[in-house]
């Protein structure tokens, strides 16, 4: 995101607020997952490291049932952080 010199604060705490408003528990998952598309042996590894996350860490959790079921059901979730 960019933003003009003066509204920096504003526009960061704007994205502060939609990452808060977020699963606490699949949050961190995101953030690997940036950060292994950034590895610089290319797009065949990140996509495994981000098949790892997916598999042995998102499914695990709580929240990645309660997003599909608030997808399919085309309602806000309700994240309970697990």
């Amino acid at each position: 995101r960019v933003a003009p010199a003066g509204e920096v604060d504003a526009a960061a705490a704007v994205v502060a607020e939609a990452v808060l408003a977020q699963s606490a528990a699949v949050t961190p998952l995101v953030k690997r997952a940036l950060r292994a598309g950034e590895d610089e042996d290319g797009f065949a590894r990140a996509l495994a490291e981000c098949e790892r996350l997916y598999f042995g860490d998102l499914v695990r959790t709580e929240d990645m049932e309660e997003g599909v079921a608030a997808f399919l059901e085309r309602r806000d979730a309700r994240w309970r952080h697990r």
